[in-house]
């Protein structure tokens, strides 16, 4: 990042773009998966201010609050963002039909009973494998 940061050549859109396109596409590979804790989130959203703050030109002597930062960059908060892919892949998991593995494991817990693993163990087991 501090390759395309410091190069006067380049205008601040097509910084933004590149980060948009490499670094954040990179930072939320798959986080419509992961269990985000609150301690991860606050990293990757300090992560992702410093980052736009490097980009922006603005130190923290300029006293300006992230909420301007990112609407300077016309982006939103890590926070946000992870909450929307979160919320797309379970609305997809939702739409699928009953049988599917990934609905099952989504709901199973409040079908069939049982903690977590035997909720997995049921998914996984299918009328030609019993247990």
């Amino acid at each position: 990042m501090r390759m395309f940061e410091n190069d006067k050549g380049l205008n601040l859109q097509t910084k933004l773009k590149v980060y948009k396109v490499i670094i954040m596409t990179t930072l939320l590979y798959a986080c419509e998966t992961w269990a985000v804790y609150t301690r991860c989130a606050r990293k990757l959203n300090r992560f992702h201010i410093n980052s736009l703050r490097r980009l922006l030109r603005i130190t923290w002597q300029d006293m300006i609050p992230d909420t301007e930062v990112l609407k300077r960059a016309g982006l939103q908060s890590m926070h946000t963002l992870l909450r929307r892919t979160q919320l797309r892949r379970i609305g997809h998991v939702v739409r699928m039909s009953d049988e599917r593995p990934p609905k099952r494991l989504l709901c199973g817990e409040l079908f069939e009973g049982g903690g977590p693993l035997a909720v997995i163990a049921n998914v996984t087991r299918t009328p030609s494998n019993p247990p």
